[in-house]
């Protein structure tokens, strides 16, 4: 059966380190991608201590073993919470260059871009038709104030 009620599609935009991401019309099967970059324009390395997420009301998030991906789970008008996740949202390496510094996410050289994907999909038991808002925050200190980066064995350092 499927009830389509029109085409899915999206609302993105940043303000300041806040990526927000709204997706209409979703429905199983649907995946959404979509490549960001963050530069460093200060002049010493920026260090990535964070990346914190949010979903709209009746979707809570809930982190995988990885640090860089999480699962979301739907609860109903009546209140039920689905044990399945009806969605993924994964945040990956990009596939560009980061230049000469050997820039990761987890330090960036001062000039240079650090390029990452973002991955949403969707699947069983979301309904049709649903709204899906998410909010990803990157937070990043100086490079000498942060002592562990979360993502060093999924952001491996390239050059």
């Amino acid at each position: 059966y499927n009830n389509f009620t029109g085409v899915a599609y999206d609302d993105v935009y940043i303000e300041e380190s806040t990526l927000f991401i709204n997706l209409y019309n979703v429905y199983p099967g649907v995946c959404w991608y979509g490549e960001f970059n963050v530069e460093n324009i200060g002049t010493v390395p920026a260090g990535f201590v964070i990346m914190s997420g949010s979903v709209s009301d009746s979707l809570r998030l809930a982190p995988t073993d990885s640090a860089c991906e999480w699962n979301v789970f739907y609860t109903d008008t009546f209140g039920y919470e689905n044990p399945d996740p009806v969605a993924v949202i994964s945040v990956t390496p990009g596939q560009y260059d980061p230049g000469p510094e050997g820039s990761n996410l987890c330090q960036i050289a001062p000039g240079y871009p650090v390029w990452f994907n973002v991955q949403i999909c969707f699947k069983n038991p979301l309904p049709q038709s649903e709204s899906f808002h998410f909010e990803m925050t990157l937070e990043f200190w100086n490079w000498n104030e942060v002592t562990n980066c979360p993502l060093d064995r999924t952001f491996a350092v390239v050059g």
